[in-house]
């Protein structure tokens, strides 16, 4: 019993908690994860000792397949367990997690540049701002991330736990 208590004990002391986490959802390629997360890590000066930046692009949801079922468990857990900070996703699932109320009012995480920059991209929920287009983000378009027609979407988590960092990626994503 002591063994297994000084196990989990010595394990938790060396896991890493989250700096900041974002997904991308239905993403056409899987990201260089670790470009991503070390040039946004070195923007937000992450404690490379304590905390990780995580950016999956590994979830696809869509349709009842077992990948779309997992994704949406993953995502759920994500959401739940209130460690994911941001989603993009194309808008038409961004709308559908938007009316379970997944997405907080922008006008609570922006500062007032970044709501005059991104206003005209806005998407809505019952006259809340919840979402910004991100079609023409350039760190979206240079991965290659979202080709399709349907313009990806970000949003900021309505339990985000790192609110400051959220508003910096946007800004890193269109950079």
């Amino acid at each position: 019993v002591i063994a297994i208590l000084v196990s989990v004990c010595y394990t938790r002391s060396q896991s890493k908690s989250y700096g900041f986490h974002a997904d991308f959802i239905n993403a056409s390629n899987t990201i260089s994860d670790e470009s991503f997360n070390r040039e946004f890590g070195e923007i937000i000066e992450i404690d490379n000792d304590h905390s990780i930046v995580s950016i999956d692009s590994s979830l696809y949801i869509e349709g009842t397949s077992q990948q779309s079922i997992s994704s949406t468990e993953k995502l759920a857990g994500e959401i739940n367990s209130e460690i994911l900070d941001v989603c993009i996703m194309p808008q038409s699932l961004f709308l559908t997690y938007a009316e379970e109320g997944c997405y907080g009012d922008l006008r609570e995480y922006l500062t007032e540049e970044q709501t005059e920059t991104y206003s005209d991209l806005f998407v809505y929920q019952n006259d809340i701002p919840v979402g910004i287009r991100a079609e023409n983000f350039s760190k979206l378009q240079d991965a290659d991330l979202y080709p399709e027609e349907e313009a990806p979407v970000f949003g900021i988590l309505y339990n985000a736990p790192h609110p400051t960092e959220c508003s910096e990626f946007l800004d890193y994503l269109n950079s």
